[in-house]
């Protein structure tokens, strides 16, 4: 018996890890169409060894001679003079059932290689560098170990890059700042034009060889952009966004700790990212024991959207019940699930100045309506109708009055709600999003984002995020020329890990 495990264990390394002294290690993905090469290598500015990775696809090199890393404040960089210490190989062959989303059956199979590293001279940090490959991609991400020398760890940055083989047509949307709705193009460009970019991004190989580089299940960590220092020809590099309270830093946090995956999707058609889980399964399994009041569906907006008048009611459209009953009705004849109540139904939620027009009112109470709108009424009426309403939010005053305010809206029979021009990706704000989203799911509550930052898959744990939006969307039509044919077809493509079921009839998906 024991003979048995040994061979059998020599097969299953066989299949998807081989070791050798000059190539490194290699993982591949369970159809062997994927694969990627761990090694090290000589850095000439100071002759010691780098950890480095290169991507295969269907036998060619997609990515080559990336390299690895972590940026420390106080403490000098991780990712030269290392030891590889333990290899652990593992596999996954599993099945698992959406809540929501374009399957009911999801297959999660990967191959999974575990390197446990360490540092040749002081102070000997201990981290692990995790890597799975799937059948449409490759992912890897860092675990920072419980160790004597070190309690907490601040951040700088990655020194995470992604060197491509040719200057690639690629397609991005600019990277405008910390703080950016995300809401611009996706441009056709070159690698060597890249400056500073939002995620994904979208890279043509060749004709059958299409990349989309993300990052998933990202969690109490800075949220990745890309930028460009034209270190290395074709080369991108990680970039992280700082946090407010400490300018120069991007992830404070206790160790042990863990980094989102950084995922690269590889197929021989952008087409078939559309239909990719791998986002998702990279994510956790739903914690949340009832999903039954989960309904995906489609939703009515309101008047912001309309002229002041429609020629078939007596009343000015604007916030209020009347508004507000017409729209209900609209989506009952349409027999949609939702109506959006948007902004100003608690009254004026901004207190514009010269710097900025969507400065927030801090006087504004999101636990009380106008007296123009009657919600308790009007979730009656929608009921009538069978219909469900949704309420809009300012990011700012639900961070302020969640706790109060989620327990009333259940009471009322709000169904979710909409949160609104977060702008931004920083530590702090990526886990006000889990904050939100949990105890939105404690009060049955669905919930969109707005403004938001790109998806990482975190739907799957908590199913209530029923959608994002974080886009150039079909709202600017009232007020520009930008949405064109060519931006919403490329939309499909650049976007198509934002994974929604929930379509809002808002312009956005």
């Amino acid at each position: 018996m024991n003979k048995l495990i040994f061979y059998l264990w020599i097969l299953f390394t066989l299949i998807f890890m081989s070791c050798s002294s000059k190539k490194g290690l290699e993982l591949h993905s369970p159809d062997n169409n994927i694969s990627v090469l761990i090694f090290t290598q000589k850095n000439p500015s100071d002759n010691d060894n780098q950890l480095s990775y290169s991507v295969q696809f269907k036998g060619d090199e997609v990515l080559t001679e990336c390299t690895f890393g972590l940026e420390f404040k106080n403490m000098k960089p991780f990712g030269k003079g290392i030891n590889i210490n333990e290899k652990q190989c593992n596999q996954e062959r599993s099945e698992w059932e959406n809540i929501w989303g374009r399957n009911k059956k999801v297959t999660n199979n990967y191959n999974e290689l575990v390197l446990s590293l360490d540092e040749k001279r002081e102070p000997h940090r201990k981290i692990d560098l995790i890597f799975r490959a799937y059948n449409d991609g490759i992912a890897f991400r860092y675990f920072i170990h419980e160790q004597d020398s070190i309690e907490s760890i601040e951040i700088i940055s990655e020194l995470t890059e992604f060197g491509f083989t040719n200057d690639h047509k690629v397609w991005a949307t600019k990277y405008v700042g910390v703080y950016s709705d995300q809401e611009n193009e996706f441009n056709e460009m070159k690698i060597s034009d890249i400056d500073s970019i939002h995620l994904p991004l979208i890279v043509k190989i060749d004709a059958n060889k299409w990349l989309s580089i993300t990052e998933a299940n990202l969690t109490d960590w800075s949220g990745m952009h890309f930028r460009n220092y034209h270190k290395r020809l074709n080369t991108v590099s990680v970039s992280l966004a700082p946090r407010k309270d400490i300018p120069d830093v991007s992830v404070k946090a206790e160790i042990p700790a863990i980094s989102p995956w950084r995922l690269i999707m590889i197929n021989d058609n952008p087409g078939k990212f559309i239909e990719s889980n791998i986002l998702s399964n990279l994510n956790e399994p739903c914690i949340l024991k009832d999903v039954s009041w989960i309904k995906p569906g489609k939703s009515a907006w309101d008047w912001w959207w309309c002229d002041s008048y429609a020629p078939d009611v007596d009343f000015k459209l604007g916030s209020n019940t009347e508004t507000m009953k017409y729209f209900i009705d609209f989506a009952s004849e349409m027999g949609w699930e939702y109506q959006l109540i948007d902004w100003q139904w608690n009254g004026e939620s901004f207190n514009p100045t010269e710097e900025f027009v969507w400065n927030p009112n801090w006087e504004a109470d999101i636990t009380t309506s106008t007296k123009n709108i009657n919600i308790p009424e009007l979730v009656e009426y929608a009921k009538s109708k069978n219909v469900r309403l949704f309420l809009w939010l300012e990011w700012n005053h639900a961070n302020q009055q969640m706790e109060e305010a989620f327990p009333l809206y259940e009471k009322w029979g709000i169904a979710g709600v909409k949160i609104d021009f977060m702008a931004g990706e920083d530590q702090e704000m990526v886990n006000y999003y889990h904050r939100l989203v949990k105890l939105a799911a404690k009060h049955h509550l669905l919930v969109d984002f707005h403004g938001a930052y790109k998806p990482t898959g975190i739907s799957r744990t908590y199913p209530n995020l029923i959608t994002r939006e974080g886009c150039l969307g079909n709202e600017y039509t009232k007020w520009s020329n930008r949405i064109t044919p060519e931006h919403t077809v490329t939309l499909a493509y650049t976007l198509e890990v934002f994974l929604a079921a929930w379509i809002l009839l808002q312009g956005h998906l």
